[in-house]
């Protein structure tokens, strides 16, 4: 079993929601509202760097996170060749899990 941790920013939650609805993820916990810096920038909820990211997380069976990995990622590259190679703030990680109760 996976835990997906799926970071993005605010504006991309629609798009990944569909995804997600797609690869048939029903379940799952989301965090908005969480600031935070990476490879794609800052997102600090400030003048400087305005808006916010949200957080999902979702816990399925390996062969499902592994699909749902590779949606993310299509769907990223696909933006980011938009932006001609600007990074998107959206990463996924996937944690291995166990249902203990």
């Amino acid at each position: 079993m996976n835990m997906l941790m799926i970071i993005l920013k605010e504006s991309l939650e629609e798009d990944v929601r569909n995804l997600l609805r797609q690869h048939n993820v029903t379940a799952f916990t989301e965090i908005n509202e969480a600031t935070g810096q990476g490879e794609a920038g800052a997102t600090l909820h400030s003048l400087s760097w305005p808006g916010f990211n949200n957080v999902i997380f979702a816990a399925m069976p390996d062969p499902d996170a592994k699909r749902v990995i590779a949606a993310i990622a299509e769907y990223r590259d696909k933006l980011e060749n938009r932006q001609h190679g600007k990074k998107i703030p959206l990463r996924a990680f996937s944690i291995p899990c166990e249902l203990v109760v």
